[in-house]
């Protein structure tokens, strides 16, 4: 059994869990990714990574010729590997799965998973062009073997119009591996501090972050994260005395450390992007075994989520006077934060990989 992982984006801590449960059934993986970043992952000594390196555009008349050199080099290393398996992450990479599948003289199985309905924004973004790309991508994606859903919403409320085939589909949500953070520890300081860890993306929600807390004293904010925002970020930190962007950090090697001073999780994106309102991001499920309480953005499934859980707080995404008036609330009154620890503690067993990955496995199994 060949598998070959078509990724539209460098490895994440996400799809390393896959490849490493593709490991355990087959032997011979190939992994072709788009290098549109710098990736400061350490990638396993045992599976093979192939680059494909093309600039990453907002243009999207650039960016349709950029797809096609993608989907150029994604084939030529496609058919010197012959997969009988390719695991998509990221539309981008469907086109060149599915041309291969229908030139192959084999059974090829096809297995997507959606994390982004990034598609959506090509649509509210270009209108007519988008639209196009929107119904030709989703004709691809009603054909694949197995869809997976990394947030129920995504079922719910857009792929269930799309995806005739309810009996291949499973939701695997973006939890972590209790292995990595069994460990954690919360680190003695005296500030109180709030974090967001991850891709930057949303800085105009970050800088709602910053306005709240320039005149907060003994308030400490950190970031950390590589991305497409990245570059943008750096300067405008510059603006603020209690902020500090530690640039991109490796997953297992520095999570813990980074959440370990933390106090709250920040989490509020743009809701402007339907994306963003339907998703479930894994800063959702770090802050719970980490125990830390979460403030995210109303108007999303996210905040519903976390109500339901009771694990944090929701504020508007361009407001930064209602942050302000919850980051002192829960500075002055310990007594909140402690029951939310409370309530982590109790839920946060369900919520690590390990409870799921057998699941998974089975229904790879089950393809082949």
């Amino acid at each position: 059994m060949n598998i070959v992982f078509l990724l539209n984006h460098p490895p994440c801590p996400r799809i390393m869990k896959r490849m490493e449960v593709m490991a355990e059934i087959s032997n011979r993986i190939e992994i072709i990714f788009w290098k549109r970043f710098k990736s400061f992952l350490t990638f396993p000594e045992f599976l093979k990574f192939y680059p494909i390196n093309i600039p990453h555009t907002s243009n999207i008349y650039l960016r349709i010729i950029y797809d096609i050199l993608l989907i150029l080099k994604s084939l030529c290393y496609t058919f010197k590997f012959h997969p009988n398996l390719i695991y998509i992450d990221g539309i981008d990479m469907i086109l060149p799965a599915f041309i291969y599948k229908l030139l192959s003289l084999k059974k090829v199985i096809l297995v997507l998973e959606i994390a982004d309905i990034s598609i959506i924004r090509y649509r509210e973004k270009y209108n007519l062009l988008g639209n196009i790309l929107e119904k030709l991508t989703n004709l691809f994606v009603s054909k694949v073997d197995l869809l997976i859903l990394t947030s129920p919403y995504f079922w719910s409320d857009y792929y269930s119009q799309i995806y005739p085939h309810q009996e291949k589909v499973i939701f695997i949500e973006n939890v972590p591996e209790k292995s990595l953070f069994e460990n954690f520890k919360s680190e003695l300081h005296k500030d109180f501090v709030i974090g967001f860890i991850g891709s930057i993306r949303y800085v105009r929600q970050l800088e709602i972050l910053f306005e709240a807390c320039k005149e907060l004293e003994n308030v400490r904010i950190i970031v950390a994260g590589g991305g497409p925002e990245a570059d943008r970020l750096r300067e405008v930190v510059k603006n603020y005395k209690n902020v500090y962007f530690l640039g991109p950090y490796d997953y297992r090697k520095d999570i813990l450390k980074l959440y370990s001073p933390v106090d709250l999780v920040y989490a509020v994106y743009d809701t402007t992007l339907e994306n963003v309102r339907i998703a479930l991001p894994n800063r959702l499920y770090e802050a719970i075994l980490c125990e830390i309480p979460i403030v995210v953005a109303k108007g999303t499934k996210l905040a519903d989520y976390v109500k339901k859980l009771g694990v944090g707080f929701s504020v508007s995404d361009s407001n930064p006077e209602e942050l302000r008036d919850l980051i002192i609330q829960l500075k002055n009154n310990p007594d909140i934060i402690r029951d939310i620890k409370e309530k982590e503690r109790r839920i946060k067993e369900k919520f690590y990989w390990e409870n799921i990955k057998e699941d998974f496995k089975k229904k790879i199994l089950d393809l082949i």
